[in-house]
C-alpha cells in the first residue's frame, strides 16, 4: 500500500515500500542520487561559461551542437553569459532538489517520488528539445536522451 506523505508535517511517519523492497530502494537511491549529481556537475559547466577564463566547455559544446568544430570556437556574448550563469544555478538546483527527493522520500513514498520525477524530467525534455529544434540546435535534442537516460532505469525499477 502506498500513502501521500506531507513532506512538511509528516517527516516521521512509517516506511512504506510501494511494492519494492528495502534493499531494491537503496540501490535505485544510489543509482538516482548518481543521475542528480551529473545533473549539478552539468549545472556546474554551464555556470562556468559565465566567465571568460572558464566558459570553454560551453563554447565547444555549442561547438559541436551546432556543428562549428573546426571553425574556431563559438562566441559568447554578454547575454550569453548571463544565461549559462541562470542555466547553470537552476541545473544544479535541480540537481540538489532530486538527490534530497529521492534521499529524504524515496523509502517512504516512492510511487510519489517517481511520479514527480518522471512528470519534472518529462516536461524538462519537451521544452528543452522543442527550443533546441526551434534555435537550430537540433544536436542539443538528441543529446537530452543521453542526459535523461541515466533516470530511466532506475525509476523504471520503483514498483
Amino acid at each position: 500500500m502506498q500513502t501521500r506523505i506531507d513532506p512538511i508535517n509528516s517527516y516521521d511517519e512509517p516506511t512504506v515500500t510501494a511494492g519494492s523492497t528495502e534493499s531494491e530502494l537503496a540501490s535505485i537511491g544510489r543509482a538516482l542520487k548518481a543521475a542528480a549529481v551529473f545533473v549539478a556537475l552539468t549545472g556546474l559547466l554551464f555556470s562556468a561559461g559565465a566567465m571568460t577564463s572558464t566558459d570553454f566547455g560551453v563554447r565547444f559544446l555549442l561547438d559541436i551542437v551546432f556543428f562549428r568544430v573546426g571553425e574556431g570556437p563559438a562566441a559568447l556574448e554578454e547575454s550569453h553569459r548571463l544565461v549559462n550563469a541562470v542555466l547553470g544555478g537552476v541545473m544544479v538546483g535541480w540537481g540538489a532538489m532530486i538527490w534530497l527527493l529521492v534521499d529524504r522520500f524515496l523509502a517512504r513514498s516512492p510511487g510519489d517520488v517517481k511520479r514527480v520525477l518522471v512528470i519534472g524530467l518529462a516536461t524538462w525534455f519537451v521544452v528543452d528539445s522543442a527550443g533546441s529544434i526551434a534555435s537550430g540546435g537540433w544536436l542539443n535534442a538528441i543529446l537530452n536522451v543521453g542526459f535523461v537516460a541515466p533516470f530511466i532505469l532506475p525509476l523504471h525499477r520503483i514498483r
